[in-house]
């Protein structure tokens, strides 16, 4: 691989990364939102054990294993209280 295809693909992933911190920033605030929202009304934290089922059996990409998925969302849950 040229140095060139290998600074492409480090571009690639560079945008790639602006994006997922785009969109983790919008998901917090509506988890903040909604956390306000739940608090407000007196509805009760859910288990979030079906937001990473669901998201397991949508994932279609042979790149990203179940476990990764479960790694992952974990640590984005944990962090959206």
């Amino acid at each position: 691989m040229s140095d060139e295809e290998i600074s492409n693909l480090k571009k690639a992933i560079d945008a790639i990364d602006r994006q997922l911190l785009a969109l983790m920033a919008k998901r917090m605030n509506i988890c903040n939102r909604l956390a306000s929202a739940k608090e407000r009304d007196g509805v009760e934290e859910e288990a979030n054990g079906k937001t990473i089922a669901s998201l397991k059996s949508i994932n279609n990409s042979p790149d990203i294993s179940s476990e990764a998925i479960e790694k992952i969302w974990q640590v984005i849950i944990q962090e959206s209280k």
